[in-house]
């Protein structure tokens, strides 16, 4: 189970502004602060909120990492880069992201590198798993979800996917929620966080996956019941 996301928005940076590249164009004194800054909260900002802020720009997808109670009160705009759908349907960074995390766990790469910079190297430890042809399932069909499906195909995988908001036509087979958790060699979650997707990974999806799966969420890391993944993988339903 491998999850990039628990931390990784927490870090992202927070502007006062607009884009950093053109907003020193049209605002010289603009004042950037990232978020090493400023990670302890919105509401304990006291220093860095003045009454020229305006604007709270983040780099992602999701502003989950932002206190929009707290921004409400102060008249904040927070802006994020789904208001800007042309240039999101050009970003891959999330799916190269996820597929990287494939490759990594099914051939086992971090612990054959620990292993030969240890002098060593007994290949049989590490003979990983062959993606040909194996079941590749997709949580979450969208923008990244597609891009992840045609990395498996030309790794000539079998593609499903659940999406119950995606309504086109899609060169992914998609299935049942469940249906996709016990047919899959590898699951990649692709959706945001809301009410309806918070631990859309829990005991009961789980229960149906395969012990050798691999999981990758590159999502927000609230999808996931991490206390149901412990428990798997110490009931050894999970490795």
């Amino acid at each position: 189970y491998s999850s990039a996301a628990s931390d990784v928005y927490k870090r992202q940076l927070i502007y006062a502004c607009l884009l950093d590249f053109i907003a020193p164009i049209f605002v010289p004194n603009i004042r950037f602060i990232g978020f090493e800054e400023v990670h302890c909260g919105l509401s304990q900002l006291g220093q860095f909120i003045s009454s020229e802020l305006k604007i709270i720009s983040t780099a992602t997808t999701g502003s989950a990492h932002i206190d929009k109670a707290f921004a409400e009160k102060l008249n904040l705009t927070i802006r994020t880069l789904k208001e800007d759908s042309d240039l999101l349907a050009q970003l891959t960074p999330a799916a190269e992201m996820a597929w990287a995390l494939i490759l990594a766990l099914s051939r086992n790469i971090v612990g054959a590198v620990a292993h030969t910079r240890e002098n060593l190297w007994v290949r049989e430890k590490f003979a990983g798993l062959m993606l040909k042809g194996k079941v590749l399932g997709i949580l979450g069909c969208g923008r990244i979800g597609s891009w992840v499906a045609r990395y498996g195909k030309a790794f000539d995988m079998k593609v499903i996917g659940f999406d119950p908001y995606i309504k086109g036509d899609l060169d992914i087979d998609m299935v049942g929620k469940f249906e996709l958790a016990s047919r899959a060699d590898i699951i990649s979650i692709h959706v945001h966080l809301d009410q309806s997707t918070e631990h859309l990974i829990d005991k009961d999806f789980l229960g149906k996956v395969k012990p050798t799966a691999i999981i990758v969420n590159t999502s927000r890391g609230a999808v996931v019941d991490e206390s149901a993944v412990l428990s798997s993988i110490k009931n050894k339903a999970l490795s």
